[in-house]
């Protein structure tokens, strides 16, 4: 209210002490307006800053990644951003179970490819406005992704044997190495007999596994009948994810 012999007006706004905002948008939000009271030839100042609540909203919310690398023991990180809006929304987590609770844009957790891989995860963010003692919310936004779990295989390359003889390998017998499982299959299987030196083949693929095979042969000069032979495979997703081997000692 304009008091007699004190003038009030809002720089640059308006020269009375109401001042009007019509049509108040998102983009407004932080705008400054500064308050003038002059009297007695003084005149003071204050500074406002407008703030207003909006959103959150789908087409401004982000949740990723969808593809995760896990070898089924190290913790991996989901993360669910809102922006453009405010004040910053609450976060809630719905068809995973985070490490860390369910209330943080972030969802911390260990994946398992037996249950997490192809699942959905849904992120939900929820404004609210109010003046600290009374709180409304003002809306919701959400997020669905598929999780894209990638994972080595679980059990270490099999060996096997394909002779006529149980005890012994003959000539011309087949040894093939076989490593099942993973998302994606390994990418090579490296597979090798010494004494005599046996180079593996090209690799075997199919819809669950990669082989590789040797077969046994003479070599001028080897007299010793045990050959010892080893096999492992490169996952070219995350190498270090797998690193077991087999080792076959057999006689010829």
């Amino acid at each position: 209210m304009q008091e007699t012999g004190v003038k009030v007006s809002w720089l640059g706004r308006s020269p009375h002490a109401l001042l009007s905002l019509p049509n108040v948008q998102r983009g407004d939000h932080g705008s400054s307006y500064t308050c003038l009271v002059t009297a007695a030839g003084r005149t003071l100042n204050t500074r406002y800053t407008l703030r207003v609540a909006y959103g959150p909203s789908n087409e401004h919310l982000t949740l990723g990644p969808a593809d995760l690398i896990t070898n089924g023991s190290h913790s991996l990180s989901l993360t669910c951003n809102a922006t453009y809006v405010y004040p910053t929304p609450d976060y809630l987590w719905s068809g995973i179970t985070c490490d860390n609770g369910t209330a943080d844009n972030v969802c911390v957790f260990t994946p398992d490819p037996t249950t997490d891989d192809l699942n959905d995860v849904t992120c939900t963010a929820v404004g609210s406005y109010g003046d600290g003692m009374y709180w409304q919310n003002l809306q919701s936004a959400s997020k669905t992704i598929q999780l894209n779990v990638l994972y080595p295989p679980a059990q270490k390359p099999v060996i096997q044997q394909q002779t006529t003889e149980p005890q012994f390998l003959q000539i011309g017998d087949n040894l093939t190495c076989t490593v099942a499982g993973g998302k994606p299959l390994v990418d090579s299987v490296h597979f090798y007999c010494t004494n005599p030196d046996l180079p593996d083949k090209e690799d075997a693929r199919s819809a669950s596994s990669v082989s590789s095979s040797v077969t046994v042969k003479t070599v001028a000069g080897i007299t010793d009948t045990h050959m010892t032979c080893y096999c492992n495979a490169t996952w070219g997703t995350k190498a270090e994810y797998y690193t077991l081997c087999c080792l076959l000692q057999t006689e010829t």
